[in-house]
């Protein structure tokens, strides 16, 4: 068995603990390992969590991370979504130098594609059919992901149900100053979010810190990632004619990086009868009042797992 991996502090682990059990926890807590094909240099660490008590007849649901995130930030996410039945695979970040692209050019979103492949052929589902959940940049690395899959023949992908959270890529009209004028504004502090009794949001600090650490592995890798997220778009008809069945793009309702108006010139051009989009909403009373989707920013998978695992469940089971 591998070395126990420090995801987590103490007082977060017994917050999962408490909120998901000892086993999936230890699903979470006990990495393992993916070397990526044809270089020595390159492994990619990842959980699979909840495959133990998964609903017979689900397919296994692979989350592909936002930027410089990983399993510290998203784990109770994670967990809340194994605790409804799934089996879910979540990888950390590989902070290696890009691999160059068929094109000859580095490319860091192909690179984590590379390292999510691995995982796939890793856990031996490459000709396995999974639904898959992303998160912000993870959008634009499943677009590159399927890309790999199609051109190896797998058919891990083939009717894939994909919910693509909080989506980057999507804005046909982003420029370098657009998106940094929102980015500005995702990061200016909003003391009046509400935060539930039973949000994460007292492990943000926590969260961001594991995020830096990731920055700090590789600036470089870093800086081309932001670069491709504000340059690159997500194909959509394309992922479709790869095989993945039908794309919803989940909209939190208070996102300042990706919300739905900033995309809305985008809209017509993106919906079709397989592309549908919806926004979180929970029906869960804080106190005397519903949540609604009060408060739900960009990360609100991490903060408000509940809200969002209970979206995603509704739609991959639909």
């Amino acid at each position: 068995m591998p070395e126990a991996a420090s995801h987590f502090s103490e007082v977060y682990r017994q917050r999962l603990t408490s909120d998901y059990g000892p086993q999936l926890v230890a699903d979470l807590n006990w990495p393992r390992v993916a070397q990526v094909a044809g270089d020595a240099g390159h492994s990619v660490r990842y959980v699979r969590v909840g495959s133990a008590t998964a609903v017979p007849g689900r397919r296994p649901v692979l989350f592909i991370n936002g930027f410089l995130a990983g399993i510290t930030a998203n784990a109770a996410f994670v967990a809340d979504l194994a605790s409804r039945g799934f089996d879910v695979l979540l990888q950390d970040q590989m902070r290696g130098e890009p691999f160059r692209n068929e094109s000859g050019k580095r490319d860091a979103t192909y690179t984590q594609a590379l390292g999510t492949a691995a995982i796939l052929e890793s856990e031996g589902l490459t000709q396995t059919p999974i639904d898959v959940v992303t998160h912000s940049y993870g959008s634009l690395i499943l677009d590159s992901l399927t890309g790999v899959a199609k051109q190896k023949d797998w058919k891990c992908f083939n009717n894939s149900r994909a919910c693509l959270v909080a989506p980057s890529g999507l804005k046909v009209d982003e420029s370098p100053v657009s998106f940094l004028k929102r980015y500005a504004r995702f990061f200016k502090p909003n003391q009046s979010k509400p935060k539930f009794s039973d949000s994460y949001w007292q492990f943000e600090d926590e969260m961001f810190d594991a995020g830096k650490a990731n920055l700090k592995k590789n600036p470089r890798l870093a800086l081309r990632e932001g670069w491709e997220i504000i340059r690159r778009r997500a194909d959509l008809p394309v992922m479709l004619k790869r095989g993945i069945g039908s794309i919803v793009l989940v909209f939190n309702a208070e996102d300042e990086l990706f919300s739905y108006e900033d995309l809305e010139s985008s809209m017509p051009v993106l919906l079709s009868e397989r592309v549908a989009a919806v926004s979180p909403y929970s029906l869960v009373k804080d106190g005397d009042k519903l949540r609604g989707s009060k408060g739900a920013d960009h990360s609100d998978h991490q903060f408000n797992p509940s809200r969002q695992a209970g979206t995603i469940e509704q739609l991959l089971t639909a």
